[in-house]
């Protein structure tokens, strides 16, 4: 596949069950200890295609099929060059199509045509997910922050 057979185009409500697969298996590889169902996943992935704070790009190969997608939300940034940041809230290349440079193609193809000169491009990524972080910083990306957590023990209901 060379540079020229990597298209990146909306998605619809029409490819919602294919990325809802592809969720589920990204969900499943980096480890994400949240698994909802391929129904849950369609109705999130409709409610972003339908609504305005997030949008949804397919990347499809020279067969038009989707190898891929990202979802991504842009707002507004004071600290930013220009005042603009990108939240990339997923990215996700099929299996079949990792470790073969797809992933990084996909990547430059969203910022050359999706993103503008000056802003800024944040992610987060799991710490469950070490192939997922040496990915993002192969493709330029370097940490900001640490997200850390704790969760609160529930009471114990026979106490109760």
């Amino acid at each position: 596949m060379t540079d020229l057979d990597l298209h990146i185009l909306p998605a619809s409500h029409a490819d919602v069950a294919a990325l809802a697969r592809l969720t589920k298996k990204l969900l499943e590889d980096e480890g994400n200890r949240v698994q909802p169902n391929l129904v849950e996943l369609a109705a999130r992935l409709s409610d972003w295609i339908t609504g305005r704070e997030w949008s949804v790009d397919l990347f499809k190969d020279e067969k038009r099929q989707i190898v891929g997608y990202i979802v991504h939300g842009r707002r507004f940034n004071a600290m930013a060059p220009h005042g603009d940041e990108i939240y990339v809230r997923q990215f996700a290349v099929d299996r079949a199509h990792r470790r073969s440079g797809l992933g990084r193609r996909a990547i430059a193809l969203f910022i050359a045509q999706r993103c503008t000169p000056g802003a800024r491009v944040m992610l987060d990524v799991l710490e469950s997910n070490p192939a997922g972080q040496a990915f993002w910083r192969e493709v330029g990306f370097a940490p900001h922050a640490k997200i850390m957590e704790m969760s609160v023990p529930k009471p114990d209901s026979a106490d109760g």
